[in-house]
């Protein structure tokens, strides 16, 4: 009998599931056991040094709600290197890990709008071959909303 193939999704503790992409690692956290909080800035912080990690180059906490027919997220992304953590307005990574996450729940193939906190959708669509690659896509319309210069701290520019 062959091994079965590799979760994409770690279920780390009840309605709390770890999806590893390259360059980030995102904690998806169902809304209805884990409600988003008002101090969302520390909650994440905890919970990425919880469950180790702290030493990504980036890591989200995403709060994930709505029908599995409607599903929506409210992304929060810790930047290691700039110290930074943000509520965002839409979050591809995060939808792609829910997407992966749904897919490993159906082990097989999905197709879904996920509904960003700026009111847009990403739409991810999963797929395997062989039941062992996954091949994954996300879209979505992508609207120009600010122009400017940014002038960092040591920028030799400046």
């Amino acid at each position: 009998m062959p091994p079965s193939p590799p979760r994409l999704a770690l279920p780390v503790a009840d309605g709390l599931v770890l999806v590893r992409l390259p360059g980030i690692a995102h904690l998806l956290l169902d809304a209805s056991a884990h409600p988003f909080p008002d101090d969302w800035r520390d909650h994440a912080r905890t919970l990425i040094t919880r469950h180790g990690l702290d030493d990504e180059p980036a890591a989200g906490c995403i709060w994930c709600h709505g029908s599995l027919a409607a599903p929506a997220i409210t992304p929060v992304v810790r930047v290691r290197d700039t110290g930074s953590i943000i509520l965002e307005s839409a979050c591809g990574s995060g939808s792609l890990a829910y997407g992966l996450h749904r897919a490993d729940m159906a082990e097989g193939e999905i197709s879904l709008a996920v509904r960003q906190p700026s009111g847009a959708t990403i739409r991810v669509s999963v797929s395997r071959r062989d039941g062992v690659t996954p091949e994954a896509w996300i879209g979505g319309t992508v609207r120009h909303v600010a122009s400017g210069t940014a002038y960092l701290h040591g920028d030799p520019q400046t």
